[in-house]
């Protein structure tokens, strides 16, 4: 009975999270929680399709995922230093961009408590950090959560299990919060 109830609150705690990015498709933040969204334009994406990796922290990550977390590290920093953050959010490339702020953080001294992620790729080979906890929400049927290969997932894997016919509708935040709501029936 307590761990149904512990499973129950666990995936309550996702639904909130993934009815805040589906609410929200910016960089914002609610309470002590940063939401870092997915792709959110053209150079993004090109990025997203480089080849190669880049030296960071205790190994390597993708090549355009550097590029990406280097160009918005200022924005994010900004937001962390005005803001009680305690956890971080983040959908497809934003569950990237948060796993990196948080061994940003982490090297400063100052960790958060959790990452949760949705739909996000592998990252490269970095050493899991113990001084924070990443939840990683993923559909085997989502090809994004499979990519870019030769990479590795950091955190611990849910699964949630829906296929809805399309590589779009496997991926979309939206379809995440509904299988979900559904697991909370």
């Amino acid at each position: 009975m307590i761990l149904l109830l512990l499973k129950q609150s666990f995936i309550t705690t996702f639904f909130l999270h993934s009815s805040e990015l589906c609410e929200n498709r910016k960089l914002h933040v609610d309470k002590k929680t940063l939401y870092i969204p997915g792709t959110q334009d053209v150079w993004e994406l090109i990025q997203e399709a480089k080849i190669g990796k880049s030296k960071f922290a205790n190994g390597y990550i993708h090549k355009g995922f550097s590029d990406i977390y280097f160009k918005n590290l200022n924005t994010y920093m900004d937001i962390i230093n005005n803001n009680e953050i305690e956890q971080i959010v983040g959908y497809s490339l934003g569950g990237v961009m948060g796993i990196l702020l948080a061994y940003e953080l982490s090297f400063q001294g100052r960790p958060l408590n959790t990452v949760f992620t949705f739909g996000c790729p592998k990252i490269g080979d970095i050493k899991y950090r113990k001084d924070f906890k990443v939840y990683r929400i993923y559909n085997k049927k989502d090809i994004v959560t499979q990519l870019p290969p030769l990479c590795s997932h950091i955190g611990d894997g849910i699964h949630v299990d829906f296929s809805l016919g399309s590589v779009l509708e496997n991926h979309r935040i939206e379809n995440y919060k509904n299988k979900l709501e559904s697991m909370l029936d």
